[in-house]
Protein backbone atom coordinates (compact mmCIF):
# COMPACT_ATOMS: atom_id res chain seq x y z
CA UNK A 1 0.00 0.00 0.00
CA UNK A 2 1.10 3.42 -0.44
CA UNK A 3 -0.61 4.86 2.30
CA UNK A 4 -3.09 7.60 0.29
CA UNK A 5 -6.56 7.22 0.37
CA UNK A 6 -8.27 7.17 -2.93
CA UNK A 7 -10.68 9.95 -3.89
CA UNK A 8 -14.87 9.22 -3.37
CA UNK A 9 -15.28 10.61 -7.04
CA UNK A 10 -13.97 10.37 -10.62
CA UNK A 11 -14.67 13.70 -11.73
CA UNK A 12 -12.29 13.60 -15.26
CA UNK A 13 -12.73 10.18 -15.81
CA UNK A 14 -15.18 8.09 -18.63
CA UNK A 15 -17.12 5.91 -16.92
CA UNK A 16 -19.06 3.21 -17.74
CA UNK A 17 -21.09 0.83 -15.46
CA UNK A 18 -22.49 -1.89 -16.83
CA UNK A 19 -24.93 -4.22 -14.51
CA UNK A 20 -24.66 -7.62 -14.24
CA UNK A 21 -25.19 -9.36 -11.13
CA UNK A 22 -26.68 -8.71 -7.51
CA UNK A 23 -25.20 -8.56 -4.22
CA UNK A 24 -25.83 -10.23 -0.87
CA UNK A 25 -27.65 -6.95 0.27
CA UNK A 26 -30.47 -7.20 -2.74
CA UNK A 27 -29.32 -4.15 -4.68
CA UNK A 28 -27.47 -4.83 -8.65
CA UNK A 29 -23.65 -4.64 -8.36
CA UNK A 30 -22.41 -2.44 -11.65
CA UNK A 31 -18.58 -2.96 -12.73
CA UNK A 32 -16.28 -0.22 -12.52
CA UNK A 33 -15.28 0.28 -15.63
CA UNK A 34 -13.21 3.80 -15.24
CA UNK A 35 -10.57 4.48 -17.71
CA UNK A 36 -7.66 6.33 -17.33
CA UNK A 37 -3.59 5.07 -16.88
CA UNK A 38 -3.84 1.38 -16.03
CA UNK A 39 -6.41 1.10 -19.40
CA UNK A 40 -3.40 3.31 -21.23
CA UNK A 41 -0.64 0.22 -20.15
CA UNK A 42 -3.19 -2.70 -20.09
CA UNK A 43 -1.22 -4.57 -22.35
CA UNK A 44 1.81 -4.10 -20.25
CA UNK A 45 0.13 -4.48 -17.02
CA UNK A 46 -0.98 -7.85 -18.51
CA UNK A 47 2.13 -9.67 -18.56
CA UNK A 48 2.84 -8.87 -14.98
CA UNK A 49 -0.35 -9.40 -13.56
CA UNK A 50 -1.22 -13.08 -14.46
CA UNK A 51 -2.76 -14.89 -11.66
CA UNK A 52 -3.53 -19.12 -11.89
CA UNK A 53 -5.48 -21.60 -9.93
CA UNK A 54 -2.92 -24.41 -9.00
CA UNK A 55 -4.35 -27.14 -6.41
CA UNK A 56 -7.55 -25.06 -6.37
CA UNK A 57 -5.28 -22.11 -4.80
CA UNK A 58 -5.07 -18.65 -6.51
CA UNK A 59 -1.71 -17.20 -7.06
CA UNK A 60 0.63 -15.66 -9.15
CA UNK A 61 1.68 -17.43 -12.46
CA UNK A 62 5.67 -17.76 -11.88
CA UNK A 63 6.31 -18.81 -15.18
CA UNK A 64 8.13 -15.67 -16.09
CA UNK A 65 9.84 -15.24 -19.34
CA UNK A 66 13.66 -15.63 -18.64
CA UNK A 67 15.98 -12.72 -20.05
CA UNK A 68 19.69 -12.67 -20.45
CA UNK A 69 20.01 -9.03 -19.58
CA UNK A 70 21.64 -8.51 -16.57
CA UNK A 71 20.50 -5.63 -13.97
CA UNK A 72 23.94 -4.16 -14.57
CA UNK A 73 23.20 -3.68 -18.18
CA UNK A 74 20.04 -1.58 -17.59
CA UNK A 75 22.23 0.64 -14.78
CA UNK A 76 24.73 0.98 -17.39
CA UNK A 77 22.18 2.23 -20.64
CA UNK A 78 20.60 4.63 -17.80
CA UNK A 79 23.75 6.00 -16.93
CA UNK A 80 25.13 6.67 -20.36
CA UNK A 81 21.75 8.36 -21.54
CA UNK A 82 22.15 10.73 -18.66
CA UNK A 83 25.50 11.51 -19.55
CA UNK A 84 24.61 12.12 -23.18
CA UNK A 85 21.88 14.65 -21.96
CA UNK A 86 24.07 16.59 -20.12
CA UNK A 87 25.96 16.57 -23.50
CA UNK A 88 29.08 14.29 -23.62
CA UNK A 89 29.72 11.95 -26.89
CA UNK A 90 28.60 8.67 -27.15
CA UNK A 91 32.12 7.59 -26.85
CA UNK A 92 33.27 9.49 -23.29
CA UNK A 93 29.59 8.44 -22.06
CA UNK A 94 30.01 4.95 -22.35
CA UNK A 95 33.66 5.24 -20.71
CA UNK A 96 32.94 7.45 -18.06
CA UNK A 97 29.19 4.89 -16.90
CA UNK A 98 31.74 1.75 -16.70
CA UNK A 99 33.83 3.84 -14.17
CA UNK A 100 30.61 4.11 -12.39
CA UNK A 101 28.05 1.14 -12.57
CA UNK A 102 29.21 -1.61 -10.44
CA UNK A 103 30.03 -4.82 -12.93
CA UNK A 104 26.54 -6.54 -11.72
CA UNK A 105 24.39 -9.69 -11.68
CA UNK A 106 21.61 -10.92 -13.39
CA UNK A 107 18.18 -9.03 -13.14
CA UNK A 108 14.99 -10.92 -11.40
CA UNK A 109 12.53 -12.14 -14.07
CA UNK A 110 9.70 -9.80 -12.68
CA UNK A 111 12.14 -6.69 -13.20
CA UNK A 112 12.06 -6.27 -16.54
CA UNK A 113 8.59 -7.42 -16.80
CA UNK A 114 7.83 -4.36 -13.74
CA UNK A 115 10.25 -1.79 -16.20
CA UNK A 116 7.90 -1.80 -18.90
CA UNK A 117 4.78 -0.92 -17.17
CA UNK A 118 7.00 2.34 -16.01
CA UNK A 119 6.61 5.35 -18.31
CA UNK A 120 9.40 7.49 -20.18
CA UNK A 121 9.50 10.39 -17.44
CA UNK A 122 9.95 10.37 -13.67
CA UNK A 123 12.33 8.60 -11.25
CA UNK A 124 13.50 5.00 -10.67
CA UNK A 125 15.67 2.59 -8.58
CA UNK A 126 16.22 -0.50 -7.82
CA UNK A 127 18.59 -2.79 -4.99
CA UNK A 128 19.34 -6.23 -4.42
CA UNK A 129 21.21 -7.73 -1.37
CA UNK A 130 21.37 -10.96 -0.32
CA UNK A 131 18.78 -12.09 -3.06
CA UNK A 132 16.38 -9.61 -1.72
CA UNK A 133 15.16 -7.51 -4.52
CA UNK A 134 13.49 -3.89 -3.86
CA UNK A 135 12.20 -1.74 -7.43
CA UNK A 136 10.47 1.34 -7.48
CA UNK A 137 9.26 3.74 -10.43
CA UNK A 138 7.56 7.31 -10.22
CA UNK A 139 6.17 8.68 -13.34
CA UNK A 140 3.63 10.94 -14.33
CA UNK A 141 0.93 8.86 -14.10
CA UNK A 142 1.52 5.62 -11.87
CA UNK A 143 3.72 5.32 -8.94
CA UNK A 144 5.30 0.92 -8.70
CA UNK A 145 6.62 -0.90 -5.94
CA UNK A 146 8.09 -4.06 -6.41
CA UNK A 147 9.68 -6.18 -3.27
CA UNK A 148 10.79 -10.00 -4.08
CA UNK A 149 12.16 -12.31 -0.72
CA UNK A 150 13.15 -15.56 -2.08
CA UNK A 151 9.58 -17.19 -2.95
CA UNK A 152 7.75 -13.67 -1.70
CA UNK A 153 6.52 -11.25 -3.67
CA UNK A 154 4.75 -7.89 -3.01
CA UNK A 155 3.76 -5.46 -5.71
CA UNK A 156 1.71 -1.98 -5.65
CA UNK A 157 0.96 -0.28 -8.58
CA UNK A 158 -1.46 3.81 -7.99
CA UNK A 159 -2.71 5.65 -10.08
CA UNK A 160 -1.35 9.17 -9.51
CA UNK A 161 -4.41 10.99 -11.00
CA UNK A 162 -7.90 10.50 -11.72
CA UNK A 163 -9.96 7.96 -11.59
CA UNK A 164 -7.08 7.16 -8.69
CA UNK A 165 -7.28 3.24 -8.52
CA UNK A 166 -4.60 1.36 -6.44
CA UNK A 167 -3.65 -2.86 -6.60
CA UNK A 168 -1.73 -4.55 -4.26
CA UNK A 169 -0.49 -7.98 -4.09
CA UNK A 170 1.17 -9.93 -2.12
CA UNK A 171 2.21 -13.51 -2.18
CA UNK A 172 4.81 -15.59 -0.32
CA UNK A 173 4.59 -18.61 -3.51
CA UNK A 174 2.98 -21.28 -0.70
CA UNK A 175 -0.18 -20.53 -0.88
CA UNK A 176 -0.64 -17.83 1.54
CA UNK A 177 -2.01 -15.15 -1.35
CA UNK A 178 -3.70 -11.14 -0.76
CA UNK A 179 -5.19 -8.69 -3.39
CA UNK A 180 -6.23 -5.50 -2.77
CA UNK A 181 -7.95 -3.23 -5.72
CA UNK A 182 -9.58 -0.11 -4.78
CA UNK A 183 -10.93 2.79 -6.59
CA UNK A 184 -13.96 5.75 -6.57
CA UNK A 185 -16.83 3.89 -4.59
CA UNK A 186 -15.30 0.34 -4.81
CA UNK A 187 -12.76 -2.17 -2.97
CA UNK A 188 -12.09 -5.43 -3.24
CA UNK A 189 -10.11 -8.05 -0.85
CA UNK A 190 -8.97 -11.00 -1.61
CA UNK A 191 -7.45 -13.40 1.62
CA UNK A 192 -6.45 -16.73 0.71
CA UNK A 193 -4.75 -18.77 3.53
CA UNK A 194 -1.93 -21.38 3.73
CA UNK A 195 -4.91 -23.79 4.03
CA UNK A 196 -6.38 -22.53 0.78
CA UNK A 197 -9.60 -21.30 2.28
CA UNK A 198 -10.27 -17.96 0.58
CA UNK A 199 -12.16 -15.09 1.90
CA UNK A 200 -13.40 -12.24 0.16
CA UNK A 201 -14.85 -8.77 0.64
CA UNK A 202 -16.19 -6.08 -1.76
CA UNK A 203 -17.69 -3.00 -0.47
CA UNK A 204 -19.43 -0.52 -3.11
CA UNK A 205 -20.67 2.96 -1.92
CA UNK A 206 -20.06 1.95 1.73
CA UNK A 207 -22.34 -1.23 1.71
CA UNK A 208 -20.33 -4.63 1.70
CA UNK A 209 -20.53 -8.32 1.53
CA UNK A 210 -18.49 -11.32 1.67
CA UNK A 211 -17.93 -14.38 -0.46
CA UNK A 212 -16.16 -17.32 1.26
CA UNK A 213 -14.90 -21.19 0.34
CA UNK A 214 -12.68 -23.72 1.30
CA UNK A 215 -10.50 -23.07 -1.99
CA UNK A 216 -10.60 -20.90 -5.51
CA UNK A 217 -12.29 -24.10 -6.86
CA UNK A 218 -15.03 -24.18 -4.83
CA UNK A 219 -15.45 -20.14 -4.53
CA UNK A 220 -16.16 -20.55 -8.54
CA UNK A 221 -19.21 -22.67 -7.99
CA UNK A 222 -20.15 -21.43 -4.37
CA UNK A 223 -20.72 -18.19 -5.96
CA UNK A 224 -20.64 -18.40 -9.66
CA UNK A 225 -22.27 -15.26 -10.10
CA UNK A 226 -20.25 -13.10 -8.70
CA UNK A 227 -17.31 -14.41 -9.67
CA UNK A 228 -17.66 -14.38 -13.19
CA UNK A 229 -19.92 -11.41 -13.48
CA UNK A 230 -18.21 -9.11 -11.42
CA UNK A 231 -14.61 -10.12 -9.98
CA UNK A 232 -13.10 -11.63 -13.37
CA UNK A 233 -14.81 -8.53 -15.59
CA UNK A 234 -13.32 -5.89 -12.61
CA UNK A 235 -9.99 -7.16 -12.27
CA UNK A 236 -9.32 -7.74 -15.89
CA UNK A 237 -10.42 -4.49 -16.95
CA UNK A 238 -7.41 -2.95 -15.20
CA UNK A 239 -5.28 -5.18 -16.54
CA UNK A 240 -5.12 -8.54 -14.43
CA UNK A 241 -5.31 -11.64 -16.96
CA UNK A 242 -7.56 -14.11 -14.72
CA UNK A 243 -7.15 -18.41 -14.43
CA UNK A 244 -9.10 -19.99 -16.51
CA UNK A 245 -12.30 -22.23 -15.16
CA UNK A 246 -13.70 -25.49 -16.01
CA UNK A 247 -16.63 -23.38 -16.85
CA UNK A 248 -15.12 -21.53 -19.98
CA UNK A 249 -15.94 -23.47 -23.10
CA UNK A 250 -12.52 -23.62 -24.29
CA UNK A 251 -12.23 -25.96 -21.70
CA UNK A 252 -15.30 -27.61 -22.71
CA UNK A 253 -13.96 -28.03 -25.70
CA UNK A 254 -10.78 -29.63 -25.01
CA UNK A 255 -12.60 -32.38 -23.00
CA UNK A 256 -15.04 -33.24 -25.60
CA UNK A 257 -12.08 -33.38 -27.66
CA UNK A 258 -10.41 -35.56 -25.69
CA UNK A 259 -13.45 -38.01 -25.25
CA UNK A 260 -13.68 -38.25 -28.68
CA UNK A 261 -10.29 -39.10 -29.09
CA UNK A 262 -10.76 -41.94 -26.27
CA UNK A 263 -12.07 -45.43 -28.17
CA UNK A 264 -13.01 -48.84 -26.85
CA UNK A 265 -10.24 -50.54 -29.00
CA UNK A 266 -7.62 -47.77 -27.20
CA UNK A 267 -9.31 -48.38 -23.92
CA UNK A 268 -8.37 -52.33 -23.97
CA UNK A 269 -5.03 -51.88 -24.75
CA UNK A 270 -3.93 -49.49 -22.25
CA UNK A 271 -5.60 -51.61 -19.56
CA UNK A 272 -3.93 -54.54 -21.29
CA UNK A 273 -0.53 -51.97 -21.04
CA UNK A 274 -1.49 -51.07 -17.13
CA UNK A 275 -1.30 -54.93 -16.54
CA UNK A 276 1.95 -55.39 -18.12
CA UNK A 277 3.69 -52.79 -16.31
CA UNK A 278 2.15 -54.68 -13.10
CA UNK A 279 4.24 -57.66 -14.05
CA UNK A 280 6.52 -59.91 -11.71
CA UNK A 281 8.83 -59.77 -15.06
CA UNK A 282 10.99 -57.03 -15.56
CA UNK A 283 11.40 -57.61 -19.14
CA UNK A 284 7.74 -57.11 -19.51
CA UNK A 285 7.34 -54.22 -17.29
CA UNK A 286 10.17 -52.50 -19.65
CA UNK A 287 8.61 -53.50 -22.83
CA UNK A 288 5.19 -52.18 -22.03
CA UNK A 289 6.87 -48.78 -20.70
CA UNK A 290 8.86 -48.73 -23.81
CA UNK A 291 5.59 -49.07 -25.92
CA UNK A 292 3.78 -46.21 -23.81
CA UNK A 293 6.96 -43.99 -24.53
CA UNK A 294 6.86 -44.73 -28.10
CA UNK A 295 2.78 -43.76 -28.73
CA UNK A 296 2.87 -41.46 -25.68
CA UNK A 297 0.70 -38.77 -27.79
CA UNK A 298 -1.97 -41.82 -27.90
CA UNK A 299 -1.91 -42.64 -24.22
CA UNK A 300 -1.11 -39.60 -22.63
CA UNK A 301 -4.26 -38.35 -21.57
CA UNK A 302 -5.42 -41.91 -20.10
CA UNK A 303 -1.59 -42.11 -17.92
CA UNK A 304 -2.65 -38.50 -16.81
CA UNK A 305 -6.08 -40.20 -15.50
CA UNK A 306 -4.38 -43.33 -14.37
CA UNK A 307 -2.12 -41.38 -12.12
CA UNK A 308 -5.17 -39.87 -9.86
CA UNK A 309 -5.97 -43.45 -8.98
CA UNK A 310 -4.63 -44.88 -5.24
CA UNK A 311 -4.70 -48.59 -6.85
CA UNK A 312 -1.41 -47.93 -8.65
CA UNK A 313 1.28 -50.03 -6.81
CA UNK A 314 4.25 -47.46 -6.16
CA UNK A 315 6.15 -49.07 -9.15
CA UNK A 316 3.69 -48.17 -11.61
CA UNK A 317 3.32 -45.31 -10.74
CA UNK A 318 6.61 -43.85 -10.41
CA UNK A 319 7.18 -45.13 -14.06
CA UNK A 320 3.91 -43.42 -15.57
CA UNK A 321 4.79 -39.90 -13.23
CA UNK A 322 8.66 -39.87 -14.67
CA UNK A 323 7.04 -40.28 -18.30
CA UNK A 324 4.61 -37.59 -17.62
CA UNK A 325 7.42 -35.09 -16.64
CA UNK A 326 9.32 -35.54 -19.16
CA UNK A 327 6.24 -34.80 -21.53
CA UNK A 328 4.62 -32.38 -19.64
CA UNK A 329 4.21 -29.04 -22.17
CA UNK A 330 2.64 -26.69 -19.16
CA UNK A 331 -0.65 -26.06 -20.95
CA UNK A 332 -2.74 -24.15 -18.79
CA UNK A 333 -6.24 -26.26 -20.37
CA UNK A 334 -4.30 -29.40 -19.86
CA UNK A 335 -3.58 -28.49 -16.36
CA UNK A 336 -6.80 -27.23 -15.64
CA UNK A 337 -8.19 -30.31 -16.66
CA UNK A 338 -6.03 -32.67 -15.04
CA UNK A 339 -6.13 -30.62 -11.52
CA UNK A 340 -9.60 -30.87 -11.54
CA UNK A 341 -10.06 -34.65 -12.85
CA UNK A 342 -12.73 -33.45 -15.35
CA UNK A 343 -13.13 -36.64 -17.67
CA UNK A 344 -13.75 -38.40 -14.42
CA UNK A 345 -16.74 -36.37 -13.13
CA UNK A 346 -19.80 -37.17 -14.36
CA UNK A 347 -21.49 -34.37 -13.02
CA UNK A 348 -19.45 -32.40 -15.58
CA UNK A 349 -19.93 -34.58 -18.01
CA UNK A 350 -23.27 -34.73 -17.90
CA UNK A 351 -23.54 -30.67 -18.32
CA UNK A 352 -21.41 -30.89 -21.56
CA UNK A 353 -24.38 -32.47 -23.39
CA UNK A 354 -25.92 -29.52 -24.16
CA UNK A 355 -22.92 -28.41 -26.14
CA UNK A 356 -21.96 -31.52 -27.58
CA UNK A 357 -22.48 -32.81 -31.24
CA UNK A 358 -24.00 -36.64 -31.91
CA UNK A 359 -20.08 -37.81 -31.81
CA UNK A 360 -19.66 -36.29 -28.60
CA UNK A 361 -22.38 -36.97 -27.22
CA UNK A 362 -21.55 -40.91 -27.90
CA UNK A 363 -18.30 -40.30 -26.41
CA UNK A 364 -19.90 -39.12 -22.93
CA UNK A 365 -22.16 -41.84 -22.69
CA UNK A 366 -19.51 -44.18 -23.34
CA UNK A 367 -17.25 -42.63 -20.24
CA UNK A 368 -19.99 -42.11 -18.05
CA UNK A 369 -21.24 -45.76 -18.77
CA UNK A 370 -17.60 -46.55 -17.99
CA UNK A 371 -17.67 -44.13 -14.47
CA UNK A 372 -20.88 -45.14 -13.32
CA UNK A 373 -21.81 -48.80 -14.36
CA UNK A 374 -24.98 -47.38 -15.15
CA UNK A 375 -26.34 -48.20 -18.98
CA UNK A 376 -28.13 -45.22 -19.93
CA UNK A 377 -28.12 -43.81 -23.43
CA UNK A 378 -30.07 -40.95 -24.03
CA UNK A 379 -28.72 -37.09 -22.23
CA UNK A 380 -31.96 -37.26 -20.66
CA UNK A 381 -32.03 -40.33 -18.42
CA UNK A 382 -27.98 -39.28 -17.36
CA UNK A 383 -29.54 -35.75 -16.63
CA UNK A 384 -32.67 -37.11 -14.55
CA UNK A 385 -30.24 -39.48 -12.41
CA UNK A 386 -27.94 -36.51 -11.89
CA UNK A 387 -30.75 -34.70 -10.68
CA UNK A 388 -32.17 -37.09 -8.30
CA UNK A 389 -29.01 -37.50 -6.76
CA UNK A 390 -29.10 -34.06 -5.74
CA UNK A 391 -32.35 -33.66 -4.65
CA UNK A 392 -33.11 -33.69 -0.73
CA UNK A 393 -34.20 -36.88 0.29
CA UNK A 394 -38.07 -37.08 2.16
Amino acid sequence: MFGQKIGSTAVSTYLLMIVLTTSSFGQKIEIPQDYGPFQDRKVKIQKLLVLQSQNSRLGLNRAWPVSDKTDQQDQLQQQIDKLRGRGFDARIADRLARRVVPRGFKAHPLANLFDQIRGPTGTAGRSSVNGRWKMHFNDREIQGELKVDDESIKLSLREKNEPGREITISDDGRGKFSLGYYGAGFELNIQQYGSGKIDIKRKIDGKSDEFSASNYSELQEKHLVFVKNWMIPTLEHSGFVMPLAKSDIVVKKAVLAKLTSIDQRSLEQFDSLMDELASDDFRIREQATGMIEQNLDRWLDLIKQALLSDELSPEVYHRLNFIVSNSSKNDPVEELILAENLLNSPEYLIELFGLASPQESEAINNQLQRLTGKKFTKPEEWKKAELSKKMPSE
